[in-house]
């Protein structure tokens, strides 16, 4: 996760969007959060949370992965 992380900025936010509209997994799912976790801009971050919310209705997401999509979802709608 870190090692990916050093590539922020740099087309890794493009790449896990893609790959989140592909199959959204546990470990894409996680970095969504910590991506919307670290931007301040409410247009950037938007766009992420609507990813995120995409994962409780994706047809290849499994049932763990829209699980925790919905914990991240619920922690965002609190603050």
């Amino acid at each position: 996760m870190h090692f990916v992380e050093r590539f922020f900025g740099k087309g890794y936010e493009e790449r896990l969007l893609a790959s989140v509209a592909r199959k959204p997994t546990l470990h894409t799912t996680w970095m969504l959060n910590r991506v919307i976790n670290g931007l301040k801009d409410p247009g950037a971050r938007m766009r992420f949370v609507n990813a995120l919310q995409s994962v409780l209705t994706s047809p290849g997401a499994d049932p763990a992965t829209q699980k925790l999509a919905a914990q991240f979802l619920e922690r965002l709608s609190s603050e």
